[in-house]
């Protein structure tokens, strides 16, 4: 199963990681908590991909956030700058909670 179909399946479980999360959140922030919580899937998802894993993984990761911002209740609130999970500096989408 794809990053962005398991979003799909464990939405419920997924509202209560963002619930943890502040009023105002990145992707980064979101794909950290994610790849600690559901580590063995987060494991699984890379192995899917053979080249770039990590950027596809997070890109599906993120697209499953926009396939489901009403159901979790939150925003796109423009791109900000904010560590990766590797420790860079790179642009990613600020969420904000409704």
């Amino acid at each position: 199963m794809k990053p962005r179909k398991f979003i799909n399946y464990e939405k419920e479980s997924l509202i209560k990681l963002i619930k943890s999360l502040q009023s105002k959140f990145d992707s980064h922030e979101f794909i950290t908590l994610f790849s600690e919580i559901y580590k063995t899937h987060y494991d699984n998802f890379l192995n899917l991909y053979m080249d770039d894993s990590h950027r596809k993984v997070h890109q599906q990761i993120a697209l499953g956030l926009v396939d489901n911002m009403d159901y979790f209740k939150i925003d796109k609130n423009g791109k900000v700058k904010s560590l990766n999970i590797f420790g860079f500096n790179n642009k990613n989408e600020e969420w904000i909670k409704l």
